[in-house]
């Protein structure tokens, strides 16, 4: 899949290699990643946001000795600072939030506010964090300072789950979402986490054997097998989404046996609009079932797990699992590129 994905960024950026900025760039995942992008020939800079002292101080390889030319030691200093810290100051008039100077200053100064700044104002094509910034520290300086994507309600995220075939078991390639971002999602939250996750199907519809999306809002019921507040909300959202997308294969609410294995679908589920197609977009009910869901596809059922993939947001920009590796890393930055409009 990887080669796959390489192929297909360096074929959209033919014409000009993408800005990528790594805010974590002293982590030695990141620096093997953008050994890798640099290689590649995916990108052709490596951007820092530091000195030439500090990189080399903190460099875990000799690649970056042989490929000086490819650094780009981005000394903004007190000048970025002052733009970061005015952008952040307009956000919090136009949301109408209280100033609190101190703060600002300390964000101003942050890394990862100055490399989403710096991809607000398209200096920057790409940002990738998460190495050792939390999900939600990503996603705040994302809501401070970047636009949200238009058509799309509330940000959330996906994992593209993939596991390669052999002999014990079949090829698998499906979205899960949201595994990162909305606790407990209202009806109109879980059509924006479809419709978001749907969008980003298509970005990648190459790597699957799939010919078009089918997508299943998840419960712990299959229909009316069962009936609570939360298997309402799924069924509402369900039909809600199958209204604003006439053309899509969705069905819901559903038990994940029944979404994945046809055999048990055509036990459980008379005419399902999924037909005969397994689904390849999973809709979670809540934060709790997805994060544990694809954690437990990745340990047990051997897929790799690639992700949290923002959406939502009108920039390139993603989270990382703190237990990222390297190729982990390679991965998302190649997704989240294909996203772009060139």
């Amino acid at each position: 899949m990887r080669d796959k994905l390489l192929s297909r960024v360096k074929s959209k950026f033919a014409g000009r290699r993408p800005r990528v900025l790594f805010p974590e760039w002293k982590d030695k995942r990141v620096q093997e990643a953008g050994q890798i992008l640099l290689e590649e020939k995916v990108c052709d800079t490596f951007f820092v946001l530091g000195t030439k002292e500090d990189f080399f101080s903190f460099k875990e390889n000799s690649f970056f000795d042989k490929q000086e030319n490819s650094l780009n030691f981005s000394l903004f200093s007190e000048d970025l600072k002052t733009r970061v810290y005015d952008s952040l100051k307009a956000s919090c008039l136009r949301r109408k939030k209280n100033i609190d100077e101190n703060r600002l200053q300390e964000k101003s100064t942050s890394k990862l506010y100055q490399s989403v700044f710096l991809l607000a104002e398209k200096e920057v094509d790409c940002v990738v964090a998460g190495c050792s910034y939390t999900t939600k520290e990503v996603i705040v300086a994302g809501l401070e300072l970047l636009e949200k994507e238009e058509g799309l309600g509330a940000v959330s995220s996906s994992f593209l789950m993939a596991r390669e075939e052999s002999d014990k078991q079949q090829a698998f390639q499906a979205l899960y979402s949201d595994c990162g971002v909305i606790i407990s999602p209202g009806v109109e939250e879980l059509v924006s986490i479809a419709e978001s996750t749907l969008a980003t199907w298509k970005n990648f519809s190459f790597l699957f054997s799939a010919k078009e999306p089918a997508l299943a809002f998840l419960s712990y019921a299959t229909h009316d097998s069962a009936s609570d507040d939360s298997v309402e909300r799924v069924k509402k959202a369900t039909a809600l989404f199958a209204k604003r997308n006439l053309n899509v294969l969705v069905d819901g609410p559903l038990q994940f046996d029944a979404a994945f294995d046809l055999l048990v679908r055509r036990i459980k589920v008379k005419n399902s609009p999924l037909k005969e197609e397994p689904a390849n977009i999973y809709i979670f009910p809540d934060l709790n079932a997805g994060n544990i869901a694809y954690k437990i596809s990745q340990r047990l059922a051997g897929c790799q797990a690639y992700g949290p993939l923002l959406q939502g947001f009108a920039r390139a920009y993603s989270d990382l699992s703190r237990g990222a590796s390297a190729s982990d890393i390679v991965m998302v930055t190649c997704l989240k590129l294909l996203s772009l409009s060139t």
